[in-house]
């Protein structure tokens, strides 16, 4: 069975969708699949993080600059669907490329989509393919987590709709090796993006930061990059100047949990979360994660007091478990053991590859016979959803075109100049 995935990359493009893929396309090829991916490059000409990894797996990448509108977009997919045609198509969070579907049907394909969240882009991405035209409408939809696909039957509610939903978690290798326990010094890591939306990157600085200040024998690192590095790296400089705490930037998925192993606790304060890969990486090494109690995907992996520490708010709460995971004899084994088993029982990346695979012969056989897939001219789409519209850039007149195209030049230089 062949299935092609399709990703945004750029050298530094390591985000939790992304670093799913580099781990589960290899793990499909023991699932007797043929996996492939279709990467769209960003950020200049170098080749992406994603592709790089997935090469070394002996995946087949093709790849090309991300084209300028969503119709090129289309076009250079269905083309090259054409050419090698897939018998399932997975555009994870490339929302434009949802839109083949419309094409791939006839031609007796399955598209599968991908909800890793809970915000108003996955609401849209669902509101547009599980309950809009039927002739975009998904095969089937993958959601990471229980928490996410309880937020996805929410929104169809009674509404009838065509695409089967399937709740496949995300998984994770296990580490070779264990994280030692805290002797004297107790690292904080926080791992993600530097971003305020969900993520609340400021705060968490600010946080890691009071509890070195606070606690004898804490330090902190935080490992990442995005549009809030520039906050991060004046609140390090200014409530964190003489504390051993530290911005490390971003770092290869290969390489995480070789960082994480040199840590004993992992941050997470966000507010909202599918299917926190940060959090899973870090169980996989007995790191211990402190996450903030609210309902989101993190809560069907840590447990208080069992496989990790739930917190009330960013800060008192946040210090008084990071004090406990200091001073309380016996508590950061006990937690670090049974997160990492937690893992290796229900979270393995061999486990994840299995249930993709399932649901695609599962719908491999609820669909058409195979045709050719016919590439069209033109394409005629649904209006742009507010929810989609920064991917979903639609073709313009030539001026507006250049134009476009000069504002994501002179980003992507702006980006370089920050270091982003």
């Amino acid at each position: 069975m062949k299935m092609t995935f399709c990703a945004y990359d750029s050298p530094k493009h390591i985000g939790g969708p992304n670093t799913v893929l580099r781990r589960l396309l290899p793990a499909l090829q023991g699932q007797g699949c043929e996996p492939g991916a279709l990467i769209l490059r960003t950020g200049g000409l170098a080749e992406g993080a994603t592709a790089s990894g997935l090469k070394r797996r002996q995946v087949p990448v093709a790849q090309t600059l991300r084209p300028p509108s969503t119709e090129a977009l289309l076009g250079w997919l269905l083309r090259r669907l054409a050419d090698e045609p897939p018998d399932v198509f997975a555009p994870d969070y490339v929302a434009p490329a949802y839109f083949a579907t419309r094409w791939l049907r006839p031609a007796g394909i399955v598209a599968v989509g991908t909800i890793h969240g809970n915000d108003p882009f996955y609401d849209a991405l669902i509101d547009e393919f599980v309950l809009g035209d039927p002739a975009y409408r998904l095969d089937g939809l993958v959601c990471v987590s229980r928490f996410v696909e309880q937020t996805v039957r929410a929104r169809i509610g009674r509404r009838a709709t065509t695409t089967l939903v399937r709740c496949i978690p995300t998984g994770v290798p296990l580490a070779p090796r264990v994280a030692s326990p805290p002797e004297g010094r107790l690292r904080l890591a926080y791992l993600g993006r530097l971003a305020e939306t969900h993520k609340r990157a400021s705060e968490v600085a600010r946080s890691i930061c009071r509890a070195a200040r606070e606690i004898d024998g804490v330090e902190g690192v935080i490992y990442g990059d995005g549009p809030s590095r520039g906050f991060v790296e004046r609140i390090l400089q200014t409530e964190g100047a003489g504390l051993p705490v530290r911005l490390a930037g971003s770092v290869d998925n290969d390489l995480v949990q070789d960082r994480l192993l040199e840590c004993h606790a992992l941050v997470l304060l966000s507010d909202s979360e599918g299917l926190p890969m940060a959090v899973m990486e870090a169980m996989a090494c007995g790191v211990v994660p402190i996450v903030l109690n609210v309902p989101t995907g993190a809560l069907e992996l840590v447990e208080h007091e069992v496989t990790g520490l739930l917190v009330d708010d960013r800060g008192d709460s946040f210090v008084a478990a990071v004090r406990r995971l200091r001073d309380e004899p016996g508590l950061w084994l006990r937690l670090s053991r049974a997160a990492r088993e937690k893992i290796a029982a229900e979270y393995s990346t061999e486990r994840a590859a299995a249930g993709w695979a399932a649901f695609a012969q599962e719908l491999r056989l609820r669909a058409g016979p195979r045709q050719p897939l016919r590439v069209p001219q033109r394409f005629d789409l649904p209006p742009v959803r507010p929810g989609l519209a920064h991917l979903d850039e639609r073709a313009l007149p030539l001026h507006r075109g250049a134009l476009r195209q000069a504002r994501r030049v002179a980003g992507y230089v702006r980006r370089r100049i920050r270091g982003g």
